[in-house]
């Protein structure tokens, strides 16, 4: 799937992804805001953030996208976002930081899963 607007591109993570990723989740300045998520990544971290956020994907219990920036080849993931758990049954599921990673500050959003879907 891939929902595009002027400068953005969302589509879902492959591999090539995690290099990129490596480098902004590695970066002080850039997770300023996200310090709990501040370490030295591996690829391999990357690799199994990509992979436990797209497991959900085949069932449509989870949608997670990268962000790739139309303007600027030199930066073709800016992030990722997407939702991370999925209740098909209420039309609900949460985004952001999860309780894994030492927040709760979830939002919800039924008017995305009324329009967007991972199957």
């Amino acid at each position: 799937m891939i929902l595009e607007s002027k400068r953005l591109t969302l589509r879902f993570p492959v591999e090539a992804d995690d290099v990129y990723l490596q480098r902004i989740l590695s970066d002080p300045g850039t997770m300023n805001d996200l310090p709990y998520l501040l370490k030295d990544w591996t690829l391999e971290d990357v690799q199994q953030r990509r992979l436990r956020q797209t497991a959900g994907h085949p069932t449509g219990e989870a949608c997670n996208f990268s962000m790739v920036l139309k303007d600027d080849p030199n930066l073709p993931v800016i992030g990722s976002t997407g939702m991370n758990k999925i209740d098909k049954v209420n039309k609900d599921g949460s985004s952001g930081i999860n309780a894994e990673y030492g927040s709760n500050d979830n939002t919800t959003n039924k008017e995305l899963l009324s329009t967007v879907s991972c199957e």
